[in-house]
């Protein structure tokens, strides 16, 4: 396991050393258990798997933290504002020579998301 230890320095993080609470810490009782590969989530136990590190235990605690991503479609169209997410008004990116500039000012400016879509968009853009 010795030949291991850089690599596993990137998957496990050491229970003496590092806490991670998501809520209250009071209710979190975290001290050092014996994880074996088994009783890892996927992601580690096919990194550990990989390296042939197969039915070893580790004296640590494995602690994972799922970022929710990003839609980027979404993030490109859509802005937040202290009201809510706005976006531009579609139909004036091109084609538009035989309009009217009374029409074409309409199409000017933001429109505020409707709020139906709103969690939707909070969803989308975790981090905006």
């Amino acid at each position: 396991m010795e030949n291991h230890t850089n690599h596993l320095g990137s998957l496990i993080y050491l229970a003496s050393n590092i806490r991670y609470f998501q809520g209250n810490p009071k209710s979190y009782n975290l001290t050092p258990d014996m994880f074996t590969v088994s009783s890892m989530s996927s992601l580690f136990k096919t990194g550990l798997l990989s390296m042939g590190l197969k039915g070893q235990s580790f004296n640590s605690l494995v602690i994972t933290r799922n970022l929710m991503k990003t839609h980027k479609g979404a993030a490109k169209r859509w802005r937040k504002s202290a009201q809510g997410f706005k976006r531009g008004i579609a139909g004036r990116n091109h084609g538009n020579v035989g309009w009217s500039h009374r029409y074409l000012n309409k199409l000017t400016g933001r429109k505020e998301a409707d709020p139906t879509h709103v969690k939707h968009l909070k969803r989308m853009l975790p981090y905006h």
